[in-house]
């Protein structure tokens, strides 16, 4: 198999729609998912003008939606992306996620992260990746075991139809849990993917669930580059952003999360950590830890530009506080560290 897969596409249907001019509050528009339960609005993604209105338009993704097949359990659908028109909510296109085995149930996910990418089929508009993390995917590899392997689907802008896709390679990885673009770097003049595998196992070291990022082309999906986390189940890639060259050798270079490092070490656990990765070579360049046990930094990072005028591009980084079961050890803080020296910038909490 060369990886592409059977268009699977729905016809447009009607969107709820409520179309009222309500000048007091400033609503232009409003649309709301079909069901409950869907997570209508998970992901949000500006599009190109699809119906060639002379409005950009939008994706939005619900990650929960049962895909009008059968629902396993109340928690556990797979999800759909609509492209809708900016101006009066109609649906112009309901992507899908195809081919999976389903082997516990269709709980994939998909339109958990959303990303635009430059126009791989020449028509004219850009087209639109989709993460679908909990996947249980066949792309035709032998070596994909297929249980929540995640994936990640590259669509038309323009006509919704499934360009080509790519699933992880063992049972929870969950490979396609973050995106985001890079400047082209295989040469072949298209921006690619960076695609997080945030419960990988990291290559070589027997720890589950570092995380892992990796840099895939997006003509292909074939991988160009893999940077393993920092170890101690830590989530690497559970947030993802672009930067600028920080290093200068003339490539992009990205900022991710582990926001669950040393989840498991017997001391400072889940202080959680961040990193700005070299995009060329995969080498860290900066890198830090959470003040303190619980912090859990890395939840969210954001590349912010030049901050400090220095001329290097800097980074805000999250720390929650909270863990998953009502374990908090305070309100959350963001930080914004410099790009070049890696110092701290500023403190909000």
């Amino acid at each position: 198999s060369d990886g592409r897969a059977t268009p699977a596409v729905r016809p447009p249907t009607a969107a709820a729609v409520t179309p009222e001019a309500i000048p007091s509050d400033g609503v232009l528009l409003r649309v709301d998912g079909p069901r409950n339960g869907d997570w209508f609005g998970m992901a949000i993604a500006a599009v190109d003008d699809v119906n060639e209105d002379g409005v950009g338009d939008l994706a939005v993704g619900a990650p929960q939606n049962e895909n009008l097949g059968e629902r396993p359990a109340p928690h556990a659908p797979p999800g759909y992306v609509q492209l809708l028109s900016a101006a009066d909510g109609a649906v112009l296109h309901t992507l899908l996620p195809t081919g999976s085995k389903a082997i516990d149930g269709a709980d994939d996910h998909f339109g958990h992260v959303i990303r635009m990418l430059d126009d791989l089929d020449a028509d004219g508009t850009r087209d639109i990746a989709v993460g679908a993390y909990l996947y249980d995917g066949d792309d035709g590899r032998p070596e994909t075991f297929d249980e929540n392997t995640g994936g990640v689907f590259l669509f038309s802008g323009r006509t919704g139809a499934l360009l080509r896709m790519r699933s992880g390679v063992l049972w929870g990885d969950r490979f396609g849990y973050a995106l985001d673009t890079l400047p082209d770097r295989d040469g072949d003049g298209l921006a690619d993917l960076l695609i997080a595998a945030e419960k990988v196992e990291g290559e070589g070291t027997g720890i589950t669930n570092t995380g892992a990022v990796q840099i895939h082309s997006s003509a292909t999906l074939e991988p160009l580059l893999r940077v393993d986390g920092p170890g101690w189940e830590g989530h690497f890639g559970s947030s993802l952003a672009t930067m600028e060259d920080v290093d200068g050798d003339g490539v992009a270079d990205f900022v991710g999360g582990a926001f669950m490092y040393q989840a498991f070490a017997r001391k400072r656990r889940e202080r959680g950590a961040a990193a700005i990765v070299s995009g060329a070579r995969g080498e860290v360049l900066r890198a830090w830890e959470g003040r303190a046990d619980k912090d859990h930094l890395g939840f969210a990072v954001e590349s912010l530009g030049d901050v400090d005028g220095d001329g290097v591009g800097d980074v805000a980084l999250s720390a929650i506080q909270s863990g998953w079961v009502s374990d908090y050890s305070g309100a959350g803080y963001v930080v914004i560290k410099s790009g070049a020296t890696g110092r701290e910038l500023s403190l909000i909490h």
